[in-house]
């Protein structure tokens, strides 16, 4: 039984091996077997037990099916100037415990574990997408990735250049950046 519903072809013949030649009687009897257990397989499981003198039903054991990690929320891309500081962070459902590897452009994070990765101060260097392996002992789920973009702050290419006028000539100062 299921639930302490029957489960549908799920019975067996028990009987005694005669007696022989030094072989002590013995009963045998079918296991119930469930070959790839599933979440819907998850419950209470009892064997009620029948002969002519009546029926017995066996304490119930209970199957408890792991589930793997799955990914609830996601880490979000972030725009940041340098110094600033950067938090990613991923939520995941799943059998405990629960571990967290992040990743930056596919590779591990020496000691990113958490549920969370922070950076104090992003520079050029941290820009890149940011993702989090959670893993349990049913399997692993993998977030979305985050980008890190990191502003970059202005740079004269061209100065403006010194100049003399006499008076009434019009003048231009030009200077060129990037950031």
């Amino acid at each position: 039984k299921k639930n302490g519903v029957p489960v549908r072809g799920a019975t067996s013949r028990r009987y005694t091996v005669p007696k022989k030649a030094g072989i002590a009687s013995k009963d045998v009897s079918n296991d119930y077997t469930l070959p790839s257990v599933q979440q819907s397989d998850e419950g209470s499981y009892s064997c009620l037990v029948t002969n002519s003198a009546g029926n017995a039903e066996s304490n119930a054991a209970t199957l408890t099916v792991n589930d793997p990690p799955v990914i609830t929320t996601h880490p979000v891309s972030q725009t940041k100037d340098p110094g600033q500081p950067v938090t990613f962070t991923v939520e995941a459902t799943g059998t405990a415990p629960l571990s967290y590897q992040w990743k930056k452009d596919g590779s591990n994070i020496s000691g990113a574990t958490s549920i969370s990765y922070n950076m104090a101060s992003v520079g050029q260097s941290d820009e890149g997408s940011y993702s989090c392996l959670v893993t349990n002992s049913a399997g692993n789920a993998e977030s979305n990735a985050a980008t890190l973009t990191v502003n970059d702050p202005p740079v004269i290419t061209t100065h403006p250049v010194s100049q003399t006028k006499d008076p009434g000539q019009p003048v231009t100062f030009t200077v060129e950046a990037t950031g």
